[in-house]
């Protein structure tokens, strides 16, 4: 969601005589392509195979979009993300 510019919370949508296709424009934001990049490597580091390469092959195309700042910022917030995490896992 963060890559496609969603609210991270949209509302339900209803259209009469079918399901709802896309994201309304009214739901939409800017591309958030730091967190995009976040989520996709934290993904990425817990899944093998197939799964791996799929997520580091997003997480990788959300990259080329951030400068080198962004880039690093992504990465910090990861592992920040990730020791936090594990820290919870101990206590």
């Amino acid at each position: 969601m963060y890559a496609d510019g969603a609210d991270t919370v949209p509302p339900p949508v209803r259209r009469i005589g079918g399901a709802a296709r896309g994201i309304p424009a009214r739901h939409r934001r800017s591309p958030n392509d730091v967190e995009a990049y976040k989520w996709f490597s934290l993904a990425a580091s817990r899944v093998n195979g197939e799964e791996q390469r799929f997520y580091a092959e997003i997480r990788d195309r959300a990259g080329r979009k951030l400068t080198f700042e962004q880039l690093a910022d992504a990465q910090r917030l990861a592992g920040e993300w990730q020791a936090d995490f594990e820290l919870g896992q101990t206590e």
